[in-house]
């Protein structure tokens, strides 16, 4: 998938729909083989008359999905929605570092901020006592 892109799945599954519709009716498979099919084909969906088999009763699990049968368009837009999602997740994930980075720096600077309130406080007081000596001394 990587010669064909992302986008090109869908087209890559129309083709091997058309050679597998192709490989079970000879007229498609003739007009394949000469070069002037003019649209996709599908698989017939069904096998033909088929004798000495016996129909079962029951079914696969409800987890079996058949892929093939979905809308394109909406596979590419639920596609789109998980690459929104995806995208809208990492941009989470940076917002968050970002915020603990901040609360960080803040933490920081009200500590740095506290520590010059506490130097500034004791410098008044130094030279308050600076300027009491200097007043009874001269």
């Amino acid at each position: 998938m990587g010669a064909i892109g992302a986008r090109g799945g869908a087209h890559r599954d129309a083709i091997a729909e058309t050679f597998d519709a192709a490989s079970v009716d000879d007229e498609l498979g003739e007009r394949l083989q000469a070069g002037i099919l003019d649209r996709e084909a599908r698989p017939a969906a069904g096998f033909g008359a088929i004798e000495g088999f016996e129909v079962l009763q029951g079914g696969g699990s409800e987890d079996d999905e058949d892929t093939s049968e979905e809308d394109p368009a909406e596979v590419r837009r639920e596609r789109a929605r998980e690459r929104a999602a995806e995208k809208a997740r990492r941009r989470a994930d940076e917002l968050r570092e970002k915020a603990t980075s901040a609360v960080t720096a803040a933490r920081e600077a009200e500590s740095d901020a506290k520590r010059l309130a506490d130097e500034a406080k004791t410098e008044r007081k130094r030279a308050d006592r600076a300027a009491k000596t200097a007043e009874s001394g001269g």
